[in-house]
Formats: structure tokens, C-alpha cells, sequence
């Protein structure tokens, strides 16, 4: 079994580019009969220094 892990940082102003690219890279993995792997998406809070209510 292969296990990858892969981190993106997207630039400045592109997050939801880059979010939309690899949502279409995992709609093309599950055509090719491949999981589709899992997407994380950073905590905006935790960016801001805040914690969640």
C-alpha cells in the first residue's frame, strides 16, 4: 500500500482557486477508480488567533 501526503499553500488572494483545483483532481481520481483522498481546509480561526465558540 502506498500512503501520500501532500501539503498546498495557496498565495495570497488564491485559496479559492486552489481549493477548486484539487476538488476537480479528486473528481478525476474517482473516474480513474482511485480514492479520492481527503481535503483539509485550514481554520480560519486559528489563523486570526481566535478560538471557536
Amino acid at each position: 500500500m502506498f500512503v501520500e501526503i501532500t501539503h498546498y499553500f495557496a498565495k495570497d488572494g488564491r485559496a479559492d482557486e486552489v481549493l477548486a483545483i484539487r476538488r476537480r483532481a479528486c473528481a478525476l481520481r474517482t473516474q480513474l477508480g482511485l480514492d479520492p483522498g481527503t481535503i483539509l481546509i485550514k481554520d480560519q480561526c486559528q489563523d486570526a488567533g481566535q478560538q471557536h465558540d
